[in-house]
């Protein structure tokens, strides 16, 4: 399972979840199914040493693209993503921002 873990999914609303809910966010390759949430848990609680208290998924489809001077369609890639809830006292180091990686106006 681990090598269909591409990475955490880092944006601002998954930083948002992280602070306000410890809720963890991951992209995964499409084909990821609801019964590979255990294994999603399991590669969680053993990389990262913590406790995970839930797992959810949610298939994103891939949008279709138009590219060339032909205006030829492209299928971007499905993904799962996966939603790992720890315990209270858990966090993950890779989920924090930076305040160097902020650039101000």
């Amino acid at each position: 399972m681990s090598k269909d873990i591409v990475a955490p999914l880092l944006s601002e609303k998954s930083l948002g979840q992280v602070e306000n809910f410890n809720i963890y966010t991951f992209f995964a390759l499409a084909g990821q199914t609801k019964l590979d949430s255990f294994m999603v848990r399991s590669f969680v609680e053993t990389k990262y040493k913590v406790k995970v208290v839930s797992v959810n998924s949610q298939k994103r489809l891939g949008k279709t693209k138009r590219f060339g001077a032909k205006r030829n369609e492209v299928k971007r890639r499905d993904a799962s993503i996966f939603f790992v809830k720890l315990a209270k006292n858990d966090k993950i180091s890779e989920f924090k921002l930076d305040t160097n990686d902020i650039k101000e106006n």
